[in-house]
């Protein structure tokens, strides 16, 4: 497929002006515009998060006058906005005989304004895209695009689409107009020109614009590092091991060469043949790299007669790995271009590093310091421009401007502030540091918010305001942290202090990685005081003690890591929040977060219906690889659509996972030498195979006529017959249990269950997708693929049931007898209920591979769920389960049957079936 034929239309889905098609944008594109059709205005980004997924966001502004009067709560905000959140799912990548086919969901989370439901099929014909779908919500209907673009017209493209969309149902149609505007025709001119693009559009005698770019964050680097400083190649006469043991000028002259390539806290030992170095390096992003510039340093300055070179790393005083040179003379011939790094490879060992025992140069590095201390004016960690001051140690003062913006207060939907931070961090022993912050607000419009928090949690965020404008100057951090490594693969960290601008305390953390596993668990435990405003060293009277136990799992093919945290949050709240991210090969991290407590926050954009979950999404930046210069600065980003106070935690003094997770990352990626050279020389390495496709598509329509076959048999409508009698018996339950559900919806069992069955299909969706990329364990991959299939098709096969059976639900007040068929809309889409239908599709291939009955009874939550919430009857919920069922069952027969398999390791590509 032509890259031109992959663009985003107004909302940043792939598709044409307003439309979805059945494409999603390679491999981790990152991309981010503006679009104008009026009367929306959105900001817009969208990511393939991985191969066959692609997320997307919009703040949506609504051209419709002020929403509130002066004076009243919303007063001053002006037009009304909207935050969507979308997602679409790649079912089918498109060959010669079969199109590609999507499923999208637009306005998943948040008011549900956009919400709509889509299938889309695409197929290319030359130059020619085209798009067939129908949709659900706003996309009301059956909807076409089409896009041309021969190569030789250089990145312009013509568009035209037909628009289903439902402009008749758009919040504040009647004010702004849309009222009016019917389903049509729309037309297009694009260009695409690198990583940027733009469409100018015509639709209803009314134009439209988008323009965007597009990042490619599966790339290695985006410029070429033609800042960075060359590695050490000056030759000196060598010393005899005699001579470096009793002259210090051969240590001391290569500790400062080591420190002039930005190495810090460094300790050299020689016993015998072997010279060890424990070093740091404050710039260099990664620590194989890093490691391979120290080693480079120390083979031209060692004693004469060193055999072997063992080189300790630290982050934060805290080794971590410990690489292993055996052969200094391939060593040295692999620096000169004279082997491979494969060849080098088997002669280098790295481990986990063991407790640290300090060397003999204490007193050396206590007289560089002063000697060393460097001050820099420049902008190398990525801002305009900074002041920073360096010792050989870990001392650090830094001065830098930075700016912070918030969304969606009532008196105004943007505020800002700009300010300038002064930090200093102090290395006062082993694994000791004090560090302190202060912070000049140079400019800012956050004091123009004049409503106080309605939150009814205690207000450990929503107050958030009142922080901000309170004083120029402020004390946002001074605290003391103690860092231990008492054991291989165990760390620990004491602080106390100002944890951060709303909260001071004392507490601790403790990390624990497993030898081979993929996971690492830590806990933290921190008694915490609410700082007063102003920035000072008062405090309020509310005090709370959070805990919280996290489990990371990283998938370290795709870069993908899912985290769960449990325990007692800020406002006192019980429960978990649940974490996923992915790391792209540029190093950018973007990833999301959902928490689930018994916190109850009814208040807005909560309701006693409905109660508020903390969420959001985040990115962190590394700006090496936007930088003509290495550097480990990496600055982190995070937007939730509310401050609210439920699912809170507090700013970690040094998050340990946090600090030890890239060393890590870096030391079990293949070999654990990526770059060690100051190139790219990576050679084919025994890896485990990540599964691409676990289905040969090609022969999808054939293969999967197991399933056709046995859905069209006589037993199977026996079977469904036998089903919808089952539901049909649990009517009588319907009434009798809406009418408990009615009475105890606000209830604090109905909320608990409500939050944690609506998302279990969702959560369970999510871990089968991880599950499903992972070939560690070929069992679990192929079943998790199996249920993901199962579940894309328990939803699909709902959503048709729902419109061809029309059952009205609970809350329309018309009872479980009222139905419309072939009518869409969601007070009519009660039977099947989709939650369950989806939570049972995927649950059952686990439940029958592993002979696990109970994973049922997790299903059954589900089921409760919508009841509870009164979202369906009963039946509907009996129905769906049946259905799920029977969804999830077909599909595990049938890759037991002999599916084929693709695979893709070092070796090659491999297509096989299971014969068993």
């Amino acid at each position: 497929m032509q890259p031109a034929l992959a663009q985003p239309n107004i909302n940043g889905e792939t598709g044409y002006v307003n439309m979805p098609s059945g494409r999603i944008e390679a491999d981790g594109t990152f991309r981010m515009g503006y679009s104008f059709a009026e009367p929306y205005s959105n900001i817009w980004t969208s990511i393939t998060l991985l191969p066959r997924v692609e997320l997307y966001a919009r703040y949506v502004r609504i051209m419709s006058g002020s929403i509130g009067a002066p004076g009243t709560y919303w007063g001053g905000y002006g037009d009304y906005k909207d935050k969507v959140a979308s997602g679409k799912v790649l079912l089918l990548e498109e060959d010669w005989n079969t199109p590609s086919v999507a499923f999208g969901i637009n306005d998943v989370q948040g008011t549900g304004l956009f919400i709509s439901k889509y299938l889309a099929m695409s197929k290319q014909f030359g130059a020619l895209d085209t798009t067939i779908g129908v949709g659900t919500g706003r996309i009301s209907g059956a909807f076409a695009g089409a896009r041309y673009a021969p190569e030789e017209w250089d990145g312009i493209a013509l568009v035209a689409e037909y628009d289903a969309n439902n402009y008749r149902q758009d919040h504040l149609a009647v004010q702004t107009g849309v009222a009016n505007r019917e389903k049509g025709i729309g037309l297009a001119l694009e260009y695409r020109w690198g990583w940027l693009g733009s469409q100018l559009a015509y639709r209803d005698g009314k134009p439209s614009i988008n323009a965007y770019a597009s990042v490619p964050f599966e790339a290695k680097e985006f410029i070429p590092k033609i800042d960075e400083p060359a590695p050490d190649m000056e030759i000196v006469a060598r010393p005899a091991i005699e001579q470096w043991q009793a002259d210090p000028q051969y240590q001391r002259g290569l500790i400062r060469r080591l420190l002039g390539q930005d190495f810090k806290n460094i300790h050299l030992k020689v016993s015998g043949h072997v010279i060890e170095a424990t070093l740091t390096n404050t710039r260099i992003s990664l620590a194989s790299r890093a490691v391979g510039r120290a080693a480079r340093s120390i083979l031209l300055r060692a004693p004469l007669g060193i055999r072997e070179i063992r080189i300790h790393y630290t982050v934060s005083d805290l080794p971590f790995a410990t690489y292993t040179f055996f052969d200094t003379e391939r060593l040295q011939r692999y620096f000169n271009g004279v082997i491979s790094r494969k060849q080098l490879a088997p002669y280098v060992a790295i481990s986990y590093a063991e407790p640290r025992q300090m060397t003999d140069n204490e007193a050396m590095l206590d007289g560089l310091e002063e000697e060393y201390f460097q001050t820099y004016l420049d902008s190398d960690d990525g801002d305009i421009v900074s002041f920073r001051g360096e010792g050989a140690g870990l001392d650090r003062i830094r001065v830098s401007p930075g700016v912070g913006i918030y969304f969606n207060d009532p008196s105004g939907a943007f505020r800002y502030e700009v300010f300038a931070n002064a930090s200093l961090e102090k290395q006062a022993g082993d694994g000791l540091f004090l560090k302190a912050a202060t912070q000049l607000t140079l400019t800012e419009n956050v004091s123009g918010v004049t409503q106080p928090s309605n939150s009814l949690l205690p207000h450990v965020r929503t107050d958030v305001a009142d922080y901000k404008k309170s004083g120029n100057v402020k004390l946002t951090q001074m605290l003391v942290n103690q860092f231990y490594h008492p054991g291989q693969r165990v760390y620990a960290r004491a602080s106390a202090g100002l944890y951060e601008e709303m909260f001071g305390g004392a507490g601790g953390q403790i990390l624990y990685y497993p030898e081979r596993a993929p996971w690492a668990f830590d806990i933290s435990v921190d008694a915490l005081q609410q700082r007063d405003v102003g920035g000072g060293l008062t405090f309020r009277n509310y005090s709370t003690v959070t805990a919280l136990g996290a489990l990371h799992y990283r998938l370290p093919i795709t870069g993908v890591t899912a985290t769960v945290r449990g325990g007692r949050f800020l406002a006192g709240d019980l429960g978990a929040r649940f974490e996923m991210k992915r790391q792209f090969r540029s190093g950018f991290q973007v990833g999301a977060w959902y928490s689930l407590t018994d916190g109850n926050d009814i208040t807005n954009p909560g309701t006693p219906a409905k109660p508020y979950h903390d969420k959001g999404v985040f990115m962190t930046i590394p700006l090496g690889s936007m930088l003509t210069k290495d550097t480990q600065a990496a600055p982190k980003m995070s937007i939730s659509p509310w401050t609210r106070d439920v699912g809170q935690m507090v700013a970690s003094p040094g998050d340990l996972y946090d600090i030890m997770e890239p060393g890590y990352v870096n030391m079990r990626d293949r070999d654990g030498l990526q770059y060690f050279g100051d190139l790219d020389d990576s050679y084919d390495q025994s890896r485990d195979a990540i599964v691409l496709d676990r289905i040969q598509w090609s022969n999808w329509a054939d293969d999967r006529s197991h399933v056709a076959d046995g859905l069209a048999s006589a037993d199977t409508w026996l079977k469904v017959g036998m089903g919808l009698g089952i539901a049909a018996l649990s009517s009588p339950l319907d009434r009798p249990t809406d009418r408990w559900a009615a009475r105890h919806q606000n209830g604090k069992f109905s909320k608990v269950v409500a939050g944690i069955g609506n998302n279990l299909p969702l959560m369970v969706g999510g871990m089968a997708g991880l599950l499903a990329l992972d070939s560690s364990d070929e069992r679990m991959g192929e079943t998790s693929f199996t249920a993901l299939e199962a579940g894309v098709a328990g939803v699909l096969a709902s959503e048709a049931s729902k419109y061809v059976v029309g059952r009205s639900r609970p809350q329309t007040g018309k009872g479980n007898r009222d139905f419309h068929p072939l009518r869409s809309g969601n007070s009519r889409s009660g039977f099947p209920s989709g939650h369950a239908t989806a939570m049972w599709a995927l649950v059952t291939p686990y439940a029958k591979e592993y002979h696990a009955p109970w994973l049922y009874g997790l299903a059954a939550v589900t089921n409760v769920a919508r009841v509870v919430d009164r979202k369906h009857w009963v039946s509907d919920t009996v129905g769906g389960a049946l259905l799920g069922y029977a969804i999830g069952d077909a599909f595990w027969r049938w890759h037991h049957t002999g599916g084929p398999r693709l695979t893709l390791d070092g070796e090659g590509v491999t297509l096989n079936w299971r014969t068993d």
